[in-house]
């Protein structure tokens, strides 16, 4: 087989047998190379911590719905 006929062949959606490999790690060598920064950490904790806040008030006015109702 020469080259040309295996990209033709993976192009049409066949995989070679090495290739599945290489593949997959040069998709997670980026993601894996990212690095978060302490700010960054900061925002994303600060985000997370006012979502679960928002779900919990939520939460809490639909108890105290459900419980006026019931009176």
């Amino acid at each position: 087989m020469d080259q040309r006929l295996i990209e033709r062949l993976e192009n049409s959606g066949y995989v070679m047998s090495g290739n599945r490999y290489r593949r997959a790690n040069e998709a997670r060598a980026p993601r894996e190379g990212q690095a978060i920064t302490a700010e960054e950490k900061r925002q994303m904790l600060l985000k997370n911590d006012e979502e679960r806040r928002k779900k919990e008030a939520q939460i809490v006015a639909d108890f105290r719905e459900m419980l006026s109702k019931k009176k």
